[in-house]
């Protein structure tokens, strides 16, 4: 039996109307008679309920029919293709076990292929290429925060605020549970159980610098202290569960690619994620846009535990329910990080060892690169990184340097004094020819 989501058309119907495609969200509003933030929901396709009344309205101002209005259509949710890699970044928690036999199970339409690597920068290329499944909290799977990074534009080494206003969300923990990163940020201890908190935007619009708005507190677990934890028993204690889903298009590709990341404070935290997404996999179907990067559904999963004495086993009781939920687009085409070594890694496109980056060179480049391509732009991403998304999108997880080392004159990689009198539009006509060459191992 289909599994079908029912899709209300708002926004395409004003998208395809001239004379309401330019409507602020405040003048839709007053046309339905709802507030600004309904408007929100109703574009973005999250509303659950519908007044009779704004049906009316709106089937009046767009001259439709309710069956122009809804459509039922499939959901989008099982990942396109039949594989789906599971990312780890070191063995499995095995409190975890019960968890991942209960996902795996649920993905048995698809073949699950393994991959271990502490590596983020081999991650990184993994969540850019491949369907990918992340199970397992961060304090235990770090390929979590790695895809967080990758699909949001996040450098992974800068815990600053202003990159981690980059990512929809932040964890607050006690610093005996998990050093400072871009992810998680260490709160002051106080009385046990502490609570850490999951902190969230209250919606997955951003800023025009591509940053989310001001986090606020959805709901926290209880943490004890190893040597507290197992003596007590333990009723009504509590946790959060995280699921992320993400898509992302890479050049001319008929499918996106799709993230999974099911997650939480503890063991039971990833358990109600898991169970939430099987009881209503409809709230997370996906239908991005090929006009735009990609986009995300972000849900926050509040639950509660129960443990006898003298047991580390966590149980967790039934009445886990999903309490916030984001929809939003990527900020921008996705890259893979890059990095030398297994502990760090940066931006593709901000690799300290990249000729790109210098500020001239770059700035020449961008001028050079608009005046003889005309692939198409989004607006909201600098040019470079629109070329190398759309010119350069097949490229497996091998850097851009050995890509320019099979071009014969590797011109990117010389200082400009050095440089053959090639002009850099044929040096970008021969990237283009190595990457349509089917014999090319790069591609």
């Amino acid at each position: 039996m289909p599994t079908r989501t029912l899709k209300f058309k708002l926004a395409d119907l004003l998208a395809s109307n001239d004379h309401c495609k330019n409507l602020s969200q405040e003048e839709i509003a007053e046309r339905l008679g709802v507030v600004p933030n309904t408007v929100r929901k109703y574009l973005r396709n999250e509303s659950l309920k519908f007044e009779r009344r704004v049906i009316e309205r709106a089937c009046d101002w767009l001259n439709v029919g309710v069956e122009q209005l809804f459509e039922l259509v499939d959901c989008d949710f099982f990942p396109p293709g039949d594989t789906l890699l599971r990312l780890r970044s070191k063995p499995d928690d095995p409190n975890d076990f019960t968890a991942l036999g209960t996902v795996l199970a649920f993905f048995d339409r698809v073949r699950i292929e393994e991959d271990l690597s502490d590596d983020r920068a081999k991650l990184s290329c993994k969540v850019h290429e491949r369907n990918c499944l992340i199970v397992g909290s961060p304090h235990h799977n770090a390929a979590g925060e790695i895809a967080l990074c990758t699909l949001f534009g996040a450098d992974p080494n800068d815990n600053s605020d202003s990159n981690r206003r980059k990512l929809p969300l932040t964890i607050e923990v006690p610093p005996e549970w998990q050093a400072d990163s871009v992810l998680i940020q260490t709160a002051v201890p106080g009385k046990t159980p502490l609570p850490c908190r999951v902190l969230v935007p209250e919606t997955g619009e951003k800023s025009k610098e591509m940053a989310f708005e001001r986090k606020k507190a959805i709901f926290s677990a209880d943490y004890y202290p190893p040597k507290l934890f197992q003596p007590m028993a333990i009723n009504d204690a509590q946790d959060f569960g995280i699921i992320l889903i993400a898509d992302h298009w890479i050049g001319a590709q008929q499918a996106p690619v799709r993230t999974y990341w099911l997650s939480g404070f503890s063991s039971v935290g990833t358990m109600a994620s898991i169970r939430a997404v099987q009881d209503d996999v409809r709230d997370f179907s996906l239908d991005t846009p090929r006009d735009k990067p990609g986009e995300f559904v972000l849900a926050i999963v509040k639950a509660t535990f129960r443990k006898d004495a003298g047991s580390r086993n966590r149980i967790l009781n039934d009445d886990y329910e999903i309490v916030h939920r984001i929809r939003g687009s990527l900020p921008h085409p996705v890259l893979p990080l890059r990095g030398n070594d297994q502990s760090h890694g940066t931006r593709e496109n901000d690799d300290p060892q990249d000729e790109l980056k210098h500020d001239r060179r770059r700035e020449s480049l961008r001028r050079l690169i608009s005046k003889t391509w005309s692939g198409p732009l989004d607006k909201s991403a600098p040019i470079v990184m629109n070329f190398y998304a759309q010119e350069l999108r097949h490229m497996p997880d091998v850097a851009l340097a050995e890509l320019f080392g099979n071009v014969e004159q590797r011109y990117a990689n010389v200082p400009k004094s050095r440089r053959p009198t090639k002009s850099i539009e044929q040096f970008l006509e021969e990237i283009k020819k190595t990457r349509d060459d089917a014999s090319n191992r790069l591609f």
